[in-house]
């Protein structure tokens, strides 16, 4: 059986990617499992999905609402076992379960630092390493990083670092999966809108924290950056810079020093 796995499919870019990858590759695979911790949107997502498959007729394709916490190691295992057949064949694995929290070191809670390496970090790397025995030849792994990958950015401290290690994880990987034709692109947007993540992140509890970063200019809408993402990993790029503001980021990182990109961002911050 060849499955499509979307974690963090509830809401923004998961959900966009379970519904391009069920409107453009729907022939590719069998059978997707939307993951995410809550039931209502996952099963709303599944419904919507499988009621559009039958519509145009898309053979056997069906959509399955599985509500995990990826950072639950129970729950890990029943997806574990759920993966053990000797027929399933991991087609797409899209890691967009994440979360950032916005606010200086003495503004956001211990719990909340910690939750974003588990998640971000600890999670990813953990379901990635669950299914790539079941991953085989033009597979396609995408892992949602995020500009704030290519530099230090206070304000945004914990977030960046938890990035910065999966953009690093997901090149290496993509090296060492090269000579079997398996696709890994680390995708890298800049702010993303119309999804829960920006308003997840101011909250803190702590209001002079929450405005660390004050606005968030030249944002893009999810169905733009997974359309980008999707042809980038079909191409086979490692690195997916989804939109022109990306793209500029990512080359100023790479030919400014550190200090001149966090002196950058401070300005950015405080508009």
């Amino acid at each position: 059986m060849r499955i499509a796995i979307i974690t963090g499919a509830s809401s923004g870019l998961g959900r966009e990617f379970a519904l391009q990858i069920a409107e453009k590759y729907n022939h590719e695979i069998d059978e997707m499992w939307l993951i995410a911790r809550r039931p209502e949107p996952l099963e709303q997502l599944a419904e919507q999905i499988n009621t559009q498959m039958n519509f145009k007729n898309a053979g056997s394709f069906h959509a399955l609402a599985l509500p995990l916490d990826i950072t639950d190691d129970t729950d890990t295992e029943t997806l574990k076992s759920k993966l053990e057949h000797p027929d399933t064949v991991v087609t797409y694995l899209v890691n967009a379960a994440g979360m950032a929290k916005i606010g200086g070191p003495y503004s956001i809670d211990r719990p909340d630092l910690l939750k974003m390496v588990d998640l971000n970090c600890k999670a990813a790397l953990n379901i990635t390493a669950l299914c790539l025995p079941y991953v085989k030849a033009r597979s396609h792994i995408m892992q949602i990083c995020s500009t704030a990958a290519f530099q230090p950015m206070q304000g945004l401290n914990v977030y960046a670092a938890s990035k910065a290690f999966l953009l690093r994880y997901s090149i290496a990987l993509s090296w060492e999966l090269l000579g079997k034709h398996i696709h890994v692109t680390a995708v890298c947007p800049y702010w993303v809108k119309g999804t829960e993540f920006i308003d997840v992140a101011k909250d803190t509890g702590n209001e002079k924290g929450s405005k660390a970063v004050r606005h968030f200019p030249l944002a893009f809408h999810p169905p733009i950056i997974v359309k980008w993402a999707l042809v980038d990993n079909r191409i086979g790029w490692w690195v997916s810079t989804p939109g022109p503001v990306c793209i500029a980021h990512q080359i100023f990182c790479k030919f400014f020093p550190t200090a001149a990109a966090m002196g950058w961002w401070e300005v950015i911050r405080r508009l």
